[in-house]
């Protein structure tokens, strides 16, 4: 109790305007947790000194609860954060031991209340525009029957209920702090006692440098391995991209294609002699990396975002035309379909048009952060086929490469489905078969005159 009194009082005050001349134009770091977070902060901020203006919370972030309760007068009325680092776990899983029938009572936040809490927190963090970070929950080393009173292993729960919200939201980065006490030896006295604070020099640097690596990461800029010359940037700590062509007039904005989907390696080399005919054509292409959204409300908000960078900061035209290959299609098309007014035309090259078909309800849930059950009964809010009516409306022109033989995207549930239905609407759609064409990486694909000419012709102003 005495050393944990003397933590708080060595921890610096907290005051977000105290900032000393030489720190005004660093980054600036918040974070937010509870006394682990005390532990390592002088570890921290000395790894990251003369790099990020570090601040902490005043108090002990305590539990999702407490923290929901705080979070608004912890960023301050006008939030100017670059990076916000975050956790709670510790409080939210004490769990009273009852000496009377020697058991242990319900923890303080359930599991399920802790996602809960945990979405609504990461929901006003993101508000700030700040690059966030994650840190997994440090280990109970052993059971605690007194007023503190936590079981031993509970984390491991927390934390996997902490990573299942995650998953939702990729741009969040993870220090894995668990990981650090587990597999370190400097740690191995710690695990012989029930306390879950870390009092010594050697543990509190280890917990600060694995702490100061992820800040560092996070303000570093963003990179992209791109099939032509290009430029990665940053946008809601999603990595995005552009590749500009050598002639365009800066007095007008510039047409461009906006591919999906942006993941590793993607748009690839295969995709080079396309993308060269647009830049030829003075037409820039640009996308943006939502991870596996799946088309979740996640991934389509991460895509309006970077639409109004392109559009209201980069020059870019208002309407670009949308090329989505294989699962581009569940992101480009659920964006499409709820704002018309931004979308020139949409081209795709074997796109997935159903989440039934592709990667099923099975698998698909998890993106949207519900059961395949409940995916089930909201689908037509989140099913291509289900959502043309608006894009037809809009009359915007549609044409699709998809192959007789695609096993894993199904001519007939996907682009077949959707040429259907959008003629039925009376849309323009142009579907061209390629026979005995499969889900590969075939020159049919990725050097087709006719889907080339086709996204010219709309992109161009």
């Amino acid at each position: 109790m005495k050393s944990l009194l003397l933590l708080f009082l060595a921890l610096p005050a907290f005051s977000q305007s105290a900032v000393t001349p030489a720190a005004k134009n660093l980054p600036k770091v918040l974070v937010i947790g509870d006394s682990i977070s005390m532990n390592y902060h002088e570890a921290a901020k000395s790894a990251l000194a003369g790099v990020v203006d570090y601040k902490r919370i005043p108090t002990n972030g305590s539990s999702t609860v407490y923290g929901l309760q705080n979070i608004d007068k912890w960023l301050g009325p006008k939030p100017t954060w670059d990076v916000i680092q975050f956790n709670h776990g510790l409080h939210d899983l004490k769990t009273p031991y009852l000496p009377e029938s020697k058991s242990w009572g319900p923890p303080m936040v359930s599991l399920e209340d802790y996602k809960t809490n945990l979405e609504k927190e990461i929901s006003i963090l993101k508000k700030t525009g700040a690059r966030l970070i994650w840190c997994t929950t440090t280990p109970v080393p052993n059971d605690n029957q007194s007023a503190a009173s936590r079981k031993k292993g509970a984390c491991l729960d927390y934390n996997a209920a902490a990573r299942e919200v995650l998953q939702r939201h990729p741009q969040i980065l993870i220090t894995d702090l668990h990981a650090t006490v587990t597999q370190s030896p400097v740690f191995d006295k710690w695990r012989t006692g029930n306390d879950v604070h870390f009092y010594t020099k050697e543990e509190q640097a280890l917990l600060g440098d694995a702490v100061a690596t992820t800040i560092r990461r996070a303000l570093a800029k963003p990179t992209k391995n791109l099939p032509l010359p290009g430029e990665a940037f940053d946008v809601g700590g999603h990595t995005a991209f552009v590749i500009m062509p050598t002639k365009r007039d800066t007095s007008k904005p510039t047409p461009w294609i906006w591919y999906a989907p942006t993941l590793t390696g993607l748009p690839g080399r295969e995709e080079t002699w396309m993308i060269q005919k647009f830049l030829d054509a003075g037409i820039a292409v640009g996308g943006i990396d939502v991870g596996e959204s799946m088309g979740n409300p996640e991934g389509r908000a991460a895509f309006t975002a970077f639409h109004q960078v392109m559009s209201k900061t980069r020059g870019m035209s208002a309407k670009p035309c949308l090329l989505c290959r294989s699962r581009g299609g569940l992101m480009h098309y659920n964006w499409a379909a709820e704002h018309t007014e931004s979308v020139a035309a949409i081209g795709g090259i074997y796109p997935v048009g159903n989440l039934a078909s592709w990667p099923s309800l099975a698998n698909a849930h998890q993106a949207y952060g519900i059961s395949a059950k409940e995916l089930e009964k909201i689908l037509p809010q989140h099913n291509p086929i289900d959502r043309l009516a608006p894009l037809a409306k809009a009359g915007i022109p549609l044409m699709h490469l998809h192959g007789d033989k695609d096993r894993l995207v199904p001519l007939e549930k996907n682009s077949g489905v959707i040429n259907e239905r959008y003629r039925e609407l009376g849309g323009t759609m142009t579907l061209k078969i390629i026979k005995n064409g499969g889900h590969d990486m075939a020159k049919d694909w990725f050097q087709s005159q006719d889907l080339t000419d086709f996204l010219i012709k709309h992109a161009a102003p």
